[in-house]
C-alpha cells in the first residue's frame, strides 16, 4: 500500500502566463489591509474574466527549480510513495498543484518590486509578511473547499508526512502556520522542513534538515536549487519508514559534514552594466543563435560575474528574436 506524503513548495517568479494587471507593484497603498483587499478583488475579478487565461498551477510556474519539483512524482515511484503537491504563493496563498490560476507577480522576497512588504512601513517587514499570509489563509482562494493553510492540510491528514521545501523569506511568512501545523500532527517527527542556509527556527529546529551550499556538488544544479534537489533525493532514495525528521536530520548532517567546502569565486570580476550589454551585443553579432545560458557560461568562464536573472534580462533586452528566454542550465 502506498503511503501519502504532502509536499509544500514555494512558488517561483518565472511563469508561463503574464498579466500586467496582476502585479503587486500596482497596488501601492501603504495600508496593509487596504492593499490586501484590493489585491484579493483583482484576483477574484480575474477569475470571473473569461479573457484572462488560467492554467493549473503546476503548469504556470517554470524554471530550473520547478523542473525539479515536477520530477517529485516520478522520484517516488519505486518507494511506493504517493505525493500530494501544495504551493505557497504570495499571490494566491496555499493552493494545490491543480488550482487554476492566472499569471501574476507577488513575492515575499523583499528585494523585488512586487514584494508584499514594499511601501508599508507601519511595522516590521517580518510582521507584515506574516499578516499577509494569515490574510491569504482566510480567503477562499481559487479552489473552494480545499485547505488554505498548512495547518488545514495537517488537520485533514494528521497521520501523514508533511515535507515543506521553502526559502528563508517564505519560511518567515509561513512560520506561525508551521508552528501550529506541527502541534496538530499525530507525530511531530512527520514534519520535515528543508530551507537552505537555515537550520534553526524557534520551535521548529527539530524538524529542519541541514542544507547549504556544500550540498551543491552532491546534488548538482545551481546552489539556489539545493532545497528542491535535496527533497528529490530523499523521495527517490529513502525507504518510507526512514522519512521522518529525526532520522533524516542525523543522516544529512553527517553527509553535509563530509562535503567539500563551498567554492568561492572571488576572483571573478564584476563590471558595469553597460559593459555587460556591450559584451552581449558583440557576441550576438558573432552568433545570433546564442542562448543566455550558453553566453553566461562563457562570460563566467572568462572571469566575470553576474547574477543569472540580471544577465538573462540584459540578454533579452538586446535580443528581440529571443525575448523572455530562460537560463535553464543548472550547473553554474
Amino acid at each position: 500500500m502506498s503511503r501519502l506524503i504532502n509536499i509544500v513548495v514555494t512558488c517561483t517568479d518565472s511563469k508561463t502566463l503574464t498579466n500586467e494587471s496582476l502585479q503587486l507593484r500596482n497596488y501601492s497603498s501603504s495600508d496593509l489591509t487596504t492593499r490586501f483587499q484590493a489585491w484579493k478583488k483583482a484576483l477574484n475579478n480575474a477569475t470571473d474574466d473569461i479573457s484572462i487565461e488560467h492554467k493549473a498551477a503546476l503548469d504556470v510556474y517554470k524554471g530550473s527549480i520547478w523542473s525539479t519539483v515536477k520530477r517529485f512524482d516520478s522520484a517516488t515511484k519505486k518507494n511506493e510513495l504517493q505525493i500530494k503537491l501544495w504551493i505557497c504563493s504570495a499571490g494566491y496563498g496555499l493552493i494545490s498543484d491543480k488550482a487554476k490560476i492566472a499569471g501574476y507577480k507577488a513575492t515575499f522576497a523583499r528585494s523585488q518590486d512586487d514584494s508584499v512588504a514594499r511601501g508599508i512601513s507601519s511595522t516590521s517587514k517580518a510582521l507584515i509578511e506574516k499578516a499577509w499570509w494569515k490574510a491569504l489563509t482566510k480567503w477562499d482562494g481559487p479552489e473552494k473547499g480545499e485547505p488554505r493553510s498548512i495547518t488545514a492540510i495537517v488537520k485533514k491528514f494528521p497521520d501523514n508526512i508533511l515535507l515543506v521545501v521553502c526559502s528563508s523569506s517564505y519560511l518567515n511568512a509561513i512560520y506561525d502556520d508551521l508552528v501550529t501545523a506541527q502541534k496538530s500532527l499525530t507525530n511531530t517527527d512527520n514534519l520535515i522542513i528543508i530551507c537552505a542556509g537555515k537550520e534553526k527556527a524557534k520551535g521548529l529546529s527539530d524538524n529542519m534538515l541541514p542544507c547549504d551550499g556544500r550540498f551543491q556538488e552532491l546534488l548538482g544544479g545551481a546552489r539556489g536549487a539545493s532545497n528542491v534537489r535535496l527533497a528529490e533525493k530523499i523521495l527517490s532514495e529513502e525507504h518510507p519508514d526512514n522519512i521522518n525528521a529525526d532520522k533524516l536530520i542525523k543522516k544529512y548532517r553527517e553527509l553535509l559534514e563530509q562535503q567539500p567546502a563551498i567554492k568561492k569565486y572571488d576572483h571573478r570580476k564584476k563590471i558595469p552594466e553597460q559593459e555587460i550589454k556591450e559584451y552581449i551585443r558583440k557576441n550576438l553579432e558573432k552568433n545570433s543563435k546564442l542562448t543566455p545560458t550558453k553566453l553566461l557560461r562563457q562570460y563566467r568562464d572568462e572571469g566575470y560575474k553576474c547574477e543569472q536573472k540580471r544577465f538573462r534580462d540584459l540578454f533579452n533586452s538586446l535580443n528581440e528574436k529571443n525575448l523572455n528566454l530562460e537560463i535553464t542550465d543548472d550547473s553554474f
